[in-house]
């Protein structure tokens, strides 16, 4: 139940999280050593995907939950370089090249919404990407958090 968005300069992530027949609130974005990291995925997992990436994805610390292809988080680590490389089921990422992207069950909403937006304003928004998919994905949204690689 999550919204991840990158647009070429910002990480954003809606705050929703189903827990329990509940609605939590979490961050699901953060700066670590690899660079900037997003989470797509079961919540409980989140502690075990952010620590994987402050030790710079190596993969012998990679969570066994990522060999699980029904459980694993999908994640995206947004390098310095402004690359885009994308974590699924295996501790071998791959480069996705376009300029800005997005994972979560809102995904597809928040991707056209940036290229729309391109299209029309010349630039991506994340942020708003991920609003606009909350507006119409019900699954995702309560807030939203940012990030980018000149914040603290």
């Amino acid at each position: 139940m999550t919204c991840v968005a990158w647009d070429g300069k910002t990480l954003a992530a809606d705050k929703y999280a189903w827990v329990n027949g509940s609605v939590g609130l979490v961050t699901k974005i953060r700066k670590t050593k690899a660079g900037l990291v997003g989470v797509s995925g079961n919540v409980i997992y989140l502690p075990q995907i952010f620590n994987w990436a402050e030790h710079e994805f190596d993969p012998a610390k990679m969570p066994k939950l990522q060999e699980d292809p029904k459980e694993h988080a999908s994640i995206m680590l947004i390098t310095p370089d402004r690359k885009i490389w994308m974590y699924e089921n295996d501790s071998v990422p791959w480069l996705n090249e376009r300029p800005y992207w997005a994972i979560g069950i809102g995904r597809e909403v928040a991707i056209g919404a940036m290229a729309a937006r391109i299209k029309a304003l010349g630039a991506a928004c994340a942020a708003e990407a991920v609003e606009i998919a909350a507006d119409i994905s019900g699954m995702c949204g309560y807030g939203c958090d940012t990030l980018t690689f000149e914040t603290e």
